[in-house]
């Protein structure tokens, strides 16, 4: 986990064993767009906590029902988007971590 410009803490939960150097978004990137601005909607709507933890991932994240209570003192915010890959987490990084 590491700090971003807003101070809050990042953490990932990969989805893949696969190598994830190539960083280029598939064809396909569009179909999270409508996650990733619910995510931005509810942020304006109700800003989440300065100083939180970001969790970014798939739907092991996105379904991580107990993620608030296993983490009460961290502010957690989830951003996990079902069936997301670490590409597309990259792709949209300052967009659901730096927002």
């Amino acid at each position: 986990m590491r700090g971003d410009a807003s101070g809050r803490t990042v953490g990932s939960r990969p989805t893949s064993g696969r190598n994830c150097s190539d960083h280029r978004a598939p064809p396909d990137i569009a179909r999270w767009e409508p996650d990733i601005a619910a995510f931005e909607a509810s942020d304006r709507h109700s800003p989440p906590p300065e100083g939180g933890v970001v969790f970014v991932g798939s739907s092991s994240i996105r379904m991580w029902d107990t993620l608030a209570r296993d983490f009460p003192e961290a502010g957690v915010i989830n951003r996990g988007f079902g069936g997301s890959r670490v590409r597309d987490s990259v792709h949209y990084a300052h967009r659901i971590v730096g927002a």
